[in-house]
């Protein structure tokens, strides 16, 4: 018996999305009147494109920087572009990214 399987969920932040596709099998064959032999495989990919709603390392993600806004702030800007304290204007800080790559011994 083989099984498919595809999961497709849009985020509530825009841009933002999950996609998973998996596979699964069960193999069994009766060789003699008493050995029976069986496998079970399964497999699954995973992608997403999950916004930055956390802070990381000193940066703000979209919910503390939505907090810390000020609320009298209009949401357009007098060009119509998108009114941010940032440079990006889904607000959350532009520049370097900061990667931390750390090993937990135990």
């Amino acid at each position: 018996m083989v099984s498919l399987g595809f999961f497709d969920q849009k985020g509530i932040v825009i841009g933002s999305d999950f996609q998973r596709f998996n596979v699964r099998s069960n193999i069994e064959a009766q060789l003699t009147r008493r050995l029976k032999f069986g496998t079970n495989l399964a497999g699954s990919y995973g992608y997403g494109d999950f916004a930055r709603t956390e802070g990381h390392l000193g940066l703000r993600g979209m919910i503390q920087c939505a907090l810390a806004l000020n609320p009298g702030m209009p949401v357009y800007a007098e060009d119509g572009s998108y009114n941010s304290e940032f440079d990006d204007p889904m607000g959350a800080p532009c520049g370097k990214s900061v990667i931390y790559c750390g090993k937990f011994l135990g």
